[in-house]
């Protein structure tokens, strides 16, 4: 019996035994486990400790640019207001000059540039100090080199008239290239039978250039000979072939432009012999003149007028035997009745531009032609520089 419970006291104090040791290890297990997720835990809070230091930092960044943004937005409208308001005044300022200028304009159109007691240029002056003009519709419409607005040839045919009616009946622009156009060419001529045949070769090839354009104007070519031992004699021989081109008027219609030309001057394909709306120096750019002319107011060459231009300045002067002279006379003559109508041309580029006034050319590349040589034909003979000079000394007094 006592051997019983000894053997059921070892199996109680096992039994405790084991549990202990159970409970033992099931405690050491637990401990373990806490304590690796509290370092989960510990950590979890570490990165959203993190997360919030960078999210107000991120906050703070975001406040700075929203400051920012503000201020730049404020600079900006006062600098659009600004932009704005100098743009509104620049376009009033602009409206205002505008009416300034059409207001200008209308009381120069409606202004009356003559007197009425019939006196005329430098004699008798308008109340702003300009030259008074005659009336071009009235029946005194010329200004006599006395200063007086008349009607009679010694008003309005000598060479130093200005007849008011030429700019007065000035066609208008725009100018239609297409359009067919009567074309009378006078040339002067002496002793250049070589020059003449290379001319008329040179014309013809022109003119069907332009048919191929599809441009088909009408031509008639005058040669006016000088057949005797006198010096030639440029602005007579042209006088008399305007006379002959008008002549024939009556049966070949009314030319649109009558060309003075010269026979060892060539025009390229490019020249247009149809402008002649205001006096018009085809050989604007001439091969032995650097592809330019002799000087700014020179009209030489290759000058195309209307027929009523030509006779308000009443053609050419006769009076230069020999050659020169003749050509600074025109320029003259056009200066007197304010028919010079050009541009800088080929000094438009040039530092110190001449200030004269300058007669009409064609644009830059539409007046090129080439030249002959002088050997082909006899030489040139001048008059006396004395006789020119006085001549155009004489009529630059008249025209100053």
């Amino acid at each position: 019996m006592a051997l019983v419970r000894s053997f059921g006291l070892l199996v109680f104090l096992g039994l405790a035994a084991l549990l202990f040791s159970l409970h033992f290890v099931l405690r050491s297990e637990e401990s373990a486990e806490y304590q690796a997720l509290r370092k989960r835990l510990d950590a979890v809070e570490a990165l959203r400790a993190e997360e919030a230091a960078e999210q107000e930092a991120l906050e703070q960044r975001l406040e700075a640019v929203e400051a920012l943004l503000r201020v730049l937005k404020s600079v900006q409208s006062k600098d659009v207001k600004e932009a704005a308001d100098a743009a509104a005044s620049k376009a009033a300022a602009r409206a205002a000059n505008k009416t300034r200028l059409k207001v200008k304009r209308f009381a120069k159109a409606h202004a009356v540039s003559w007197r009425e007691d019939h006196k005329c240029g430098h004699q008798g002056l308008l109340p702003n100090g300009e030259p008074a003009q005659c009336n071009p519709k009235s029946d005194a419409p010329c200004c006599s080199p006395g200063g007086w607005c008349g009607g009679s040839a010694d008003h309005c045919s000598c060479s130093t008239c200005i007849d008011y009616r030429i700019t007065a009946a000035a066609p208008a622009e725009p100018y239609n290239l297409e359009a067919p156009k009567r074309i009378a060419i006078v040339v002067p001529f002496r002793d250049r039978g070589a020059h003449l045949e290379k001319f008329r070769e040179r014309i013809q090839s022109h003119i069907s250039a332009w048919i191929k354009k599809g441009i088909n104007h009408s031509w008639k070519v005058f040669v006016v000979e000088q057949f005797d031992e006198q010096l030639f004699n440029r602005g007579y021989l042209f006088n008399v072939g305007f006379q002959f081109a008008s002549s024939e008027e009556n049966t070949l219609g009314k030319f649109d432009c009558v060309v003075m030309h010269d026979i060892d001057i060539l025009p390229t394909p490019v020249v247009d012999y149809g402008w002649c709306i205001y006096p018009n120096q085809l050989s604007g750019e001439i091969e032995c003149w650097g592809w330019g002319v002799p000087y700014p107011d020179n009209v030489g060459g290759v000058v195309s007028m209307s027929p009523t231009h030509w006779r308000g300045i009443n053609g050419f002067s006769n009076e230069y035997d020999g050659w020169g002279g003749e050509d600074d006379d025109l320029y003259l003559r056009l200066k007197q009745n304010s028919l010079l109508k050009g541009g800088c041309h080929t000094w438009c580029k040039d530092r110190n531009k001449p200030t004269v006034p300058m007669v009409r050319r064609p644009p830059l590349g539409e007046g090129r032609m080439t030249c002959l040589h002088d050997g082909d034909h006899t030489p040139r003979q001048r008059a006396p520089q004395v006789h020119r000079f006085v001549t155009l000394r004489a009529l630059q007094i008249a025209t100053s």
